[in-house]
């Protein structure tokens, strides 16, 4: 029994030896569920803004094997940045059967981070029937936190989305006051113009009103 349990544990220490050795170059939170091993992290790391990228979880069992029996219904992950959630989107995986594309192994959920800093991945669900709940937010020892993309843009540099979105509101109001005080000025014309054309008019009926009368006097002296 206790050889048993020896030979579990070395199994699974070398299935969290070989995943972070595949997956050298891009830092992930290895954790062990049960006799399965998921490591969770971003697909494309460095992680920029405005890029597509995605959340990755790779699941392997007590023998080192990549386990490929989940469906894109056993689990699930929240990302979060601060206050702000992404509601729970169903990892789906990689592998296809049919065109032989794809990781066995390796489940993904693609999203496009549009603002830098710490993301949190929680993800939800069951392996093998082994429950599975864990939240991981970046950092040094689990994976990257996302960064602007200036710092690689070449040769010019292209302003972030949140930097437009502050333009934006910077300008927006401005261009509503311009828009309010022109359509105050243009209802201002218009209303004067109106009074006018009145004006105008009761002239043209006074005057025509006072010539009647003045041929009627005419004709009858």
């Amino acid at each position: 029994m206790v050889s048993r349990a020896v030979r579990i544990t070395a199994a699974m220490a070398g299935g969290l030896i070989s995943i972070a050795a595949v997956h050298g170059v891009s830092a992930h939170d290895v954790h062990p569920f049960g006799k399965y091993t998921i490591a969770l992290g971003w697909v494309h790391e460095p992680a920029y803004v405005g890029f597509d990228n995605a959340v990755q979880v790779l699941v392997k069992d007590d023998k080192g094997n990549l386990f490929t029996g989940i469906s894109d219904k056993d689990l699930t992950v929240e990302v979060s940045l601060g206050q702000q959630k992404m509601g729970a989107q169903p990892l789906v995986p990689t592998a296809d059967p049919d065109t032989r594309l794809g990781m066995p192994g390796e489940y993904d959920m693609h999203f496009i981070p549009t603002v830098a800093g710490a993301y949190t991945f929680h993800i939800r669900g069951t392996v093998g029937g082994q429950a599975v709940d864990e939240t991981v937010t970046a950092g040094p020892k689990t994976f990257n936190e996302v960064a602007g993309a200036s710092d690689v843009e070449f040769p010019a540099k292209v302003p972030s989305l949140s930097d437009v979105s502050t333009r934006l509101d910077r300008t927006l109001p401005r261009v509503d006051a311009a828009r309010s005080s022109a359509s105050s000025a243009s209802g201002t014309a218009d209303h004067a113009l109106i009074i006018g054309i009145i004006g105008l008019a009761l002239a043209v009926v006074l005057g025509g009103a006072n010539l009647v009368l003045a041929l009627r006097r005419r004709a009858a002296g």
